[in-house]
């Protein structure tokens, strides 16, 4: 029955039998309608099922009478917004950082002393192997220890060993 080349008043066909367009689209629609016969057979058709089923049988009235009676919610029981959720999370986050570094032990860096100038300035703060401070330290023996440490000679890293070889003499020679 879709031998209409209209379209457009095709699909216009349910609404016209449901009583859904304007007046000037049924005066179209009725103008066509009468000078094709496909549109008329299909509305003809459409108005047959419509008739042989059943409207169903709805009780409006008891189904909003079953609906709970409206209320707003407060403003405590109403879901946070995305951005206070991400504010939330932030302040979360930086108070378990704060926390995180307060509750760490603090490190001293100890820089490596060229002198015995720079380990006397530089002992307070150094470890011991056995797990005590030179602060632990009495005078005298702290300074035992710089008497010892200034016998020492320091060699920088950056210094290199220079190695002489001796020269291998080439075949032939």
């Amino acid at each position: 029955m879709r031998d209409c080349p209209n379209a457009t008043m095709r699909e216009l066909l349910p609404d016209l039998m449901h009583d859904r367009i304007g007046a000037a689209q049924r005066a179209e629609l009725r103008g066509h309608l009468a000078g094709c016969a496909d549109c008329r057979a299909e509305l003809l058709l459409l108005e047959q099922v419509r008739s042989s089923v059943p409207a169903p049988d709805v009780d409006i009235e008891r189904i909003v009478g079953a609906l709970p009676a409206y209320s707003a919610r407060s403003v405590w029981r109403r879901p946070p917004s995305s951005l206070m959720q991400i504010a939330a999370a932030v302040l979360l986050l930086a108070g378990g950082a704060a926390i995180t570094l307060k509750a760490r032990p603090t490190q001293v860096a100890v820089p490596r002393p060229d002198t015995v100038q720079q380990v006397a300035a530089v002992a307070p703060q150094a470890e011991l192997a056995v797990g005590e401070t030179l602060q632990d330290l009495s005078d005298s023996d702290l300074r035992v220890l710089l008497d010892e440490l200034a016998t020492f000679e320091a060699v920088t890293p950056s210094e290199t060993e220079v190695v002489v070889m001796p020269a291998i003499p080439a075949r032939g020679s």
